[in-house]
């Protein structure tokens, strides 16, 4: 098994010339707080990779610069922002709760009788000479390309102190704190190269945009340890992997949810914290996989044949046609870089602005405001930038969708200070799809003619779980909901804890699935109990057994010290057994 070390994992890193993303902002010599990171690899299995990085940054655009590491001297390119939207739309979870009737509900005047009657609810250039010295600035430092890219000044470099690197950057105007040099040290102990990126002088926050690199490697590398220096506690990371094959944590360990955490009337909008949950269970070094399988439905989504023609584009000269056949005949969508071309090509007029018209309400209709006739409008500089910025990365990002079967999302959310060992990803053929379609149905038992909302009910998990819920009236008279009723379920957030290789067989390290299976059996049980179901079916305003029902109910809504009890004795138990099955990995 794999030991969770950080220097054997950055040796593994660097040495094996593996994939690398991410990095970190720098902001005034301050780090810039980032809440989420979202990163899109593509394995080649011609030992190439492409990773699409997207950026989000606020603040003042001189103090813009971020900083990544490579092991490799990579090619970059512009990518589009459109590539994070379609991925996400398509690969994010889909959490479905269905309804089923047995026997005839009615409700109201109104009566009706179905086996099934499903409620479906969707969530969702110039390059130097690599022996030039940096300017004689340090002779630590060696400038190996320098390059305008997009809105960006980018130079790649190497070095072999970390200290005379932070110094250089600092000297070209790409700000960086003293304390990245600490995390940059690995980095430039096993030879890395460093990619850096500063907003040009004439560009605004606005301009900011995806870029992208692609270098020589076999693996999807995200490099947490310099992340961490700029991270928000519990920051997501949503990693994209395409290639031939799912793409599988190698050296964190992975993470299945539990079905009985997610709150399935809400639509899962948990999700995101059932994921964070689970990674902490695991000692904050896990993935879940949100989805893995075809990248069928992708293609096609960011560029077709002959649809944008920026040849029609560059021969309109009345600036009324160009922003219609922009915007409404050819759909080129919003984004930062496209905001960013028209408040070049078509700065509003002063005149305009003084009326308090924002850019984009300008934008939107141009012929609507007489002074688009004072802006001197060059098509064909416009549709040049057009193609090199916006249509040419759409068509490159969307080559991608044909040339990798598979697409892989994984989630973990992570703090600063579990940022101490940089998570590496690879294509396992042998590891199953994932689908996105979480599902569960929600059984309402009618077959003694019981209006619906007085009608016991039965939730149904994927994994054969049942799980027994009194009827929406009982619930409200005694000041609960179906998810705070369940409330005692939600724990563990992790149903599986496993490692997944990459050289073994997936291993278990956590198995919480026949203990959950028994911890519902009792659930049910103490329902039953608490509904007096023994002696007869007591619906909507009835009363249990024994004892006030909002302090016995399995739920942790409304509950007294009293009777809180039970329930929370269950849980600690719960939390014993899962200490003791929690170990190190070997």
């Amino acid at each position: 098994m794999h030991e969770l070390r950080a220097a054997a994992a950055l040796t593994l890193l660097l040495t094996s010339a593996d994939a690398l993303a991410c990095g970190g902002f720098f902001c005034n010599r301050d780090p810039i707080d980032q809440s989420a990171e979202k990163i899109v690899f593509a394995i080649d299995d011609d030992g190439t990779v492409d990773v699409h990085v997207q950026v989000t940054y606020t603040g003042p655009a001189s103090s813009f610069a971020w900083v990544v590491p490579a092991p490799d001297v990579p090619e970059l390119f512009v990518a589009p922002e459109e590539l994070f939207n379609v991925l996400d739309n398509v690969t994010r979870p889909n959490i479905r709760l269905s309804q089923t009737y047995l026997g005839q509900c009615t409700w109201g005047w109104d009566s009706f009788e179905a086996d099934t009657y499903a409620i479906d609810s969707d969530w969702f250039e110039d390059s130097a000479d690599s022996d030039t010295d940096a300017g004689g600035s340090t002779p630590h430092v060696t400038l190996v390309a320098s390059q305008q890219l997009g809105p960006y000044d980018t130079v790649t470099l190497a070095a072999d102190d970390a200290d005379a690197l932070v110094a250089w950057l600092n000297a070209h105007d790409y700000l960086v704190p003293a304390a990245a040099g600490p995390r940059l040290a690995p980095y430039v102990a096993h030879g890395g190269y460093f990619v850096a990126l500063r907003l040009q002088k004439d560009r605004a926050t606005g301009d900011i945009a995806p870029f992208g690199m692609r270098y020589h490697g076999t693996k999807a590398v995200i490099p947490l340890t310099l992340t961490g220096l700029a991270a928000t506690p519990d920051m997501r990371l949503v990693p994209y992997v395409l290639g031939s094959a799912r793409a599988i944590p190698t050296n964190y360990l992975h993470v299945v949810p539990n079905d009985a955490a997610i709150d399935w009337f809400r639509y899962g909008g948990n999700w995101d914290d059932v994921v964070r949950r689970a990674a902490d269970e695991a000692g904050g070094h896990a993935f879940a996989t949100d989805s893995a399988g075809p990248t069928t439905a992708l293609r096609g989504s960011l560029w077709r044949a002959h649809q944008f023609d920026t040849a029609a584009l560059a021969a309109m000269t009345d600036l009324r046609d160009f922003m219609d056949e922009l915007l409404f005949r050819q759909g080129f969508t919003s984004s930062n870089v496209l905001l960013g071309l028209l408040r070049q090509y078509v700065p509003v007029p002063a005149a305009v602005t003084a009326r308090g018209v924002s850019d984009t309400s300008f934008y939107n209709c141009v012929r609507c405001y007489p002074e688009w006739q004072t802006i001197a409008f060059d098509p064909a500089a416009f549709a040049a930038d057009l193609e090199r910025l916006i249509v040419e990365p759409r068509h490159r990002a969307e080559a991608l969708f044909s040339a990798h079967p598979w697409v892989t999302r994984l989630t973990s959310s992570m703090s600063p200070d579990e940022m101490d060992l940089d998570p590496m990803f690879e294509l396992d053929p042998s590891a199953p799809a994932v689908s996105r379609d979480r599902t569960a149905t929600l059984e309402i038992d009618c077959q003694q003619g019981e209006r619906y909302d007085d009608a016991l009910r039965t939730l149904r998990l994927a994994d054969g779980r049942d799980i027994l819920l009194p009827s929406n009236n009982w619930l409200s008279d005694h000041g609960q909901s179906s998810s705070s009723f369940l409330a005692d379920l939600t724990e563990p957030a992790a149903i599986l804890i496993e490692d997944l290789g990459p050289e073994e067989e997936p291993e278990p390290v956590v198995d919480n699935t026949e203990p959950e299976r028994e911890h519902a059996d009792r659930f049910n049980a103490q329902t039953r109990a608490l509904l007096g179901l023994d002696g007869g079916v007591i619906g909507g305003t009835g009363d249990p057994v024994d004892g006030d029902p909002t302090t016995s109910a399995p739920g942790g809504c409304g509950c007294s010290a009293a009777g809180a009890a039970p329930s929370g004795g269950l849980a600690v138990a719960l939390a014993g057994l899962l200490l003791g099955l929690v170990r190190r990995r070997r």
